[in-house]
């Protein structure tokens, strides 16, 4: 299983401003594994970070299609 969205996005905030410092994908996945004990993601994070201007990358999931992963009735609001 994998870890909350909100821990996701946060990870994915370490490793941009990891990345415009300048740190390896070696050493990013050794601080977050430190900090975090999850490691899920750094390199593919790391290339997609590198091709992007510094701070115009979200670090939010996009939209995408399919079942929900959360269900919300209209009787639970």
């Amino acid at each position: 299983m994998g870890a909350p969205l909100e821990l996701c996005q946060k990870q994915r905030a370490v490793i941009e401003f990891l990345v415009a410092e300048g740190e390896t994908p070696v050493n990013i996945h050794r601080r977050l594994q430190n900090v975090f004990e999850d490691h899920s993601n750094v390199c593919r994070w790391v290339r997609r970070l590198k091709d992007e201007k510094v701070g115009t990358v979200s670090v939010a999931d996009k939209p995408r299609s399919g079942r929900p992963s959360v269900r919300f009735c209209e009787s639970c609001q």
